[in-house]
């Protein structure tokens, strides 16, 4: 009962001693080499007993990704680089946020119909030409077909702002 209380902070108990992971040292653990990046997960530097996260990494062991970096618009997660010998953080963007820092969003909010930004922190869509509504998904004034590529009776020219004076106003 006695061992189940044995505090070991970054190792092991075995016949209740410490055995620590490589880069920690003390009785208990407790203590971190100055500039050695083991026990911080690779991602930081050990000072004064404390990591010392890179960017883009947090906790005490710097083996979360800092969620600030994804604006708050994702989840940051560690993801293997393509030679797999090291770990970034990478934002996981909650949709319709896109980009290394979900500081975009992405076409198909959009319906692929028009380009989308964000502006303070809001989606919005920029249509294309024909294509209207909050995610271009109507046709525009004067516009009609299922492509809304075709101007409705009565209006003609590249944007279907011109009237026709001599054709069917159906």
């Amino acid at each position: 009962a006695a061992c189940d209380q044995f505090i070991c902070m970054n190792g092991v108990v075995d016949n209740e001693v410490c055995q620590c992971k490589p880069g920690w040292s003390g009785d208990v653990c407790d203590v971190c080499k100055d500039d050695d990046a083991t026990p911080c997960s690779g991602n930081g530097v050990c000072a004064g007993n404390t990591c010392v996260c890179k960017s883009g990494w947090d906790g005490a062991q710097c083996s979360d990704c800092d969620r600030s970096l994804c604006l708050d618009l994702g989840n940051c997660k560690g993801v293997a680089t393509d030679d797999g010998a090291t770990i970034i953080s990478k934002c996981q963007c909650m949709y319709p946020f896109a980009g290394d820092d979900c500081s975009g969003c992405s076409a198909t909010f959009c319906n692929n119909r028009g380009s989308c930004f964000v502006n303070q922190s809001i989606p919005k869509c920029s249509c294309s030409l024909g294509w209207a509504g909050e995610n271009c998904d109507i046709c525009d004034n004067n516009f009609s077909g299922s492509k809304c590529d075709e101007c409705k009776n009565g209006y003609t020219g590249t944007q279907c702002l011109d009237e026709c004076v001599s054709c069917d106003k159906g």
